[in-house]
């Protein structure tokens, strides 16, 4: 389910002129190619697919309590004093989903 999220997020966002750039920017320009010429072309659904699984891996934080707590501490490391996490809605649900972040966020919060 985060793959397909993050995927569809990836295809919509980075291949806008500012954020393609900005990764160009970052060194991911070979890895979104393939990805935003198929975007051009108007095929969104092979664009979507064409997000590679490192990318997503790299973008998003991923994982049990374990291993997001080591990728938020990564992030703060490199320099992000104030982490906003934003989860994916991963539920149909309002209440559902309401229910997954309040126990994600309390699964995450510092000990």
């Amino acid at each position: 389910m985060v793959r397909l999220l993050g995927r569809r997020a990836i295809a919509g966002y980075l291949t806008t002129p500012v954020y393609s750039a900005f990764h160009r920017w970052l060194g991911r320009g070979a890895a979104f190619r393939p990805m935003q010429e198929a975007w051009q072309a108007g095929d969104r659904q092979a664009a979507t697919e064409l997000v590679p699984d490192r990318v997503i891996e790299e973008l998003f934080v991923i994982g049990d309590r374990t291993a997001c707590i080591d990728k938020i501490e990564a992030y703060r490391r490199a320099g992000v004093t104030v982490p906003v996490l934003a989860f994916l809605p991963t539920a149909l649900e309002p209440r559902e989903l309401a229910e997954r972040n309040i126990a994600a966020v309390t699964e995450l919060a510092p000990g």
